[in-house]
Parts: C-alpha cells; structure tokens; sequence
C-alpha cells in the first residue's frame, strides 16, 4: 500500500488488519487496511486534529482487528489531558460517528502506551497510571492503579502485563509487578538480571 503522507505510527491485527498513522498538513488520519485484499483502498479514515480530539500518541487493534484503542493527547485552555477512545468496526460500531463507541479522559495526564491483550481486555499506561479496559463491543474502564515510580519497560501477553521499575530499596536493581486483566497486583519479582525482554510463559 503506497501512502503520499508521512507515516508516524502504524500497528497490525492478528488477522492481517493494519492501521496507520499519517500527518497531513492540518490533521492526522487513522487509516485502516484490509492486508488480506490486493486492494490499496482504505477501509476507515479517522481525521484528528489538536483543536478537536487531539494528537495520537498509541494506537493498538485487537487480534481480531475489530476494535481500535488510540489514545490522544491535547491541551485543553492550558491544562494537558487524554483521551482513550475506542472505535468498533463491527455491527455495533457501524450506527456510531466514526465507528466511535467509548471514550475515557485522564487530565494531566500523557498516556504515551494503549495495548489490547485479547480480543476483550486492553491497558493503557501513562506517566502517573496504569489502566485495564475490558469489553469486546464498548470497551469500559475497570481499574486503575496509580503508580509513583519511573516505568523502566512494558511486557504483557493475553493475561498478564508486567510493569518492570528500578528498586528503590537496594535489595536488587529492578523490580517486576505484575497485575492481571482486572487491574488486580498478583505478583512482585525482585532481580538483579540485565535483560533484554521478558516473556510470560502459560
């Protein structure tokens, strides 16, 4: 698929959906493609613009490549905030504007992260928060647990993310929350490993 617009951020469904970010000269589009067709027609276009909804800054499809989460970030009479949306491109997104169904604000806020897990559970993490949606037709806000330390890096798989920081206790140099699909801390791992990735086995 050729584009004659900057791509800023793209992403991909387990099935072959691919959606883009592009920077137009006034606004940005969300353009979703069929990568299972030869076709280069674009199946959705979302226009953001910064007076309006905001700029992108993550965007994540389900595997199934039927729900959208972007998060966007704008600046509201001086006072920063964000927006997750959501966006169904199912049966009950088709009688919405924009294939739009859900929407939660975080003032002050900057959520730089938004990632499905399932088909029915994603997160959002932002620079004071950690956030679990669920839903596989209008997604909802379940938890949200507020974090007052640097996040170091992300790992998740269909059931679990993983949050890991740098101890702050001196027993070891990094430290590994993780939390289930409903916002719940299950587990701390403290290590002194320099890693490269970490993966959630079963």
């Amino acid at each position: 698929v050729k584009t004659n617009l900057p791509i800023r951020d793209i992403c991909v469904s387990k099935n072959g959906v691919v959606a883009a970010v592009l920077d137009d000269s006034d606004v940005t589009r969300i353009l979703l493609y069929n990568g299972n067709t030869d076709t280069e027609t674009s199946i959705v276009d979302i226009k953001a613009s910064m007076d309006k909804s905001g700029y992108p800054m993550s965007l994540s499809l389900s595997p199934n490549g039927k729900l959208l989460a972007i998060s966007y970030f704008y600046v509201d009479e001086g006072d920063m905030k964000s927006t997750v949306a959501f966006f169904n491109f199912d049966e009950v997104g088709k009688n919405e504007s924009d294939n739009y169904v859900s929407g939660y604000n975080y003032a002050g806020a900057v959520v730089p992260y938004v990632q499905f897990m399932s088909n029915s559970a994603a997160f959002a993490v932002s620079d004071d928060r950690i956030i679990f949606i669920q839903g596989s037709e209008n997604p909802s806000n379940v938890a949200s647990n507020f974090i007052k330390e640097e996040i170091q890096t992300i790992y998740y798989n269909e059931n679990y993310v993983g949050l890991v920081f740098r101890n702050q206790t001196g027993e070891s140099i990094y430290r590994l929350d993780v939390y289930d699909t409903g916002g719940n801390k299950i587990h701390s791992q403290f290590f002194d490993i320099e890693y490269t990735d970490i993966i959630f086995n079963k």
